[in-house]
């Protein structure tokens, strides 16, 4: 499938969600966790039954717009698009829509959202881990970096959004980030997993929606990653065009920056948020 994709390059944003899934052990664990936190979760009580769906309709429409820009860049932005001026626009829309994104959910909880965007570009300028093995490691990042922002005093998005960064700039740097089966992209996993559940973690969201969202976002194809199309050894691009690897980490760059100004603007616009300034 991987190889049809580099040779055609007709697999849609949505075909490719289904790329290099997680394997069935995996998926059957998390499975049986979901289910055994339906079972011990208390049902709550229904004192009323109003006429009338009260849906919270400002998180509806920040996922409506962030999800729509975050899409419709992965699907225009393909190997054969050669042109910066429009890599570079429709990356700026992507930043510009996660700023009205979070603009649009209350007080600071769109910088949970901002985060995740960066978030997705950054991971999607690193190859897929293949081996099983190496998903130990990673999930014992993810572990360490959420308790660091639930037992940290101070959360520090700021912080994270740099980092974030610089993770691109180490996928840009580290050409072994772009093979599955080097070390630098194993530690690139791991720094990834480790900043993901960091921001997680420290952020707290006055709305369950806005949490939601921002764990939707990184199941998004990013335009880092469909620059690229990432066959089963190395991040390669299509024949006869002048794309390369960095394209992805640039981008990620970019994204990177993009939000954190994104999230200086929201801080400022909303001095009056959950965590401390």
């Amino acid at each position: 499938f991987d190889n049809q994709a580099g040779e055609t390059g007709a697999v849609r944003a949505g075909e490719r969600g289904f790329v290099d899934l997680p394997p069935d052990w995996l998926a059957a664990v998390a499975a049986a966790l979901l289910a055994a936190c339906f079972l011990v979760t208390e049902r709550a009580r229904n004192t009323s039954h109003p006429t009338a769906v009260q849906l919270p309709f400002a998180p509806i429409l920040a996922a409506a717009v962030v999800i729509t820009a975050v899409t419709a860049a992965s699907e225009r932005l393909t190997p054969g698009t050669e042109s910066h001026l429009a890599i570079a626009a429709w990356l700026f829309a992507v930043v510009a829509a996660a700023l009205v994104a979070a603009l649009l959910l209350p007080g600071r909880d769109g910088t949970l959202t901002l985060l995740a965007v960066a978030l997705t570009a950054s991971g999607g300028a690193i190859a897929t881990i293949h081996d099983h093995w190496k998903i130990a490691p990673i999930l014992a990042a993810l572990a360490l970096g959420m308790l660091a922002g639930v037992a940290l005093p101070r959360p520090a998005p700021i912080a994270a959004a740099c980092a974030i960064i610089g993770l691109s700039v180490f996928a840009l740097l580290a050409s072994g980030a772009q093979h599955h089966n080097s070390g630098s992209a194993l530690l690139g996993g791991c720094l990834f997993a480790a900043l993901a559940g960091y921001s997680f973690g420290a952020v707290t969201t006055r709305a369950a929606a806005s949490s939601v969202l921002g764990l939707g976002v990184l199941l998004l194809p990013t335009a880092a990653l469909t620059l690229e199309y990432r066959g089963c050894d190395a991040l390669t691009a299509l024949p006869g065009s002048n794309a390369s690897g960095d394209r992805a980490a640039w981008s990620a760059i970019v994204l990177g920056v993009g939000c954190l100004a994104a999230l200086l603007i929201l801080r400022r616009l909303r001095p009056d948020g959950d965590e401390p300034s």
